[in-house]
């Protein structure tokens, strides 16, 4: 049973493939998972002190086809379940884009601030983790 003070809130960003990246090495690339534990935010006290230090999640991973399914939880039951993906660009052949699907599910206190976060941040993870596609080393930068 859902609580009447939880919402979930949904994001899709894409992002496009640098055209000598193949498929089977974006797909790798985002199946790191070490990797991209490593890329993801690093998340500080919000406001208003409901956090007072860095914040501890916990990560699931699922292999998928073409991606992976990320599950993570956080203090004050905060859930986000993201679907990474590679796929082929509708109407362009050969080109591939970076999809991201997230549907996150907390307090409706929270869900502006988490929503936020995600919004803030998603470019500097898809550039980076474009960046791994391209065999570069952005990982110890992270």
């Amino acid at each position: 049973m859902t609580s009447l003070l939880n919402t979930t809130a949904a994001l899709r960003h894409a992002t496009p493939i640098p055209a000598g990246v193949t498929l089977e090495q974006a797909i790798a690339s985002v199946q790191n998972h070490e990797g991209f534990i490593k890329l993801t935010d690093r998340v500080h006290a919000l406001p208003a002190g409901l956090w007072d230090s860095d914040v501890v999640s916990t990560y699931e991973f699922t292999d998928l086809e073409k991606g992976m399914f990320v599950r993570l939880r956080s203090p004050l039951s905060v859930m986000m379940e993201t679907v990474w993906e590679v796929r082929e660009v509708e109407g362009s052949p050969g080109a591939l884009e970076l999809v991201e699907e997230v549907n996150i599910s907390c307090s409706r206190l929270l869900v502006g601030v988490i929503k936020g976060q995600c919004e803030g941040n998603w470019k500097g993870i898809h550039e980076k983790m474009v960046a791994l596609m391209e065999g570069k080393d952005v990982v110890k930068d992270a």
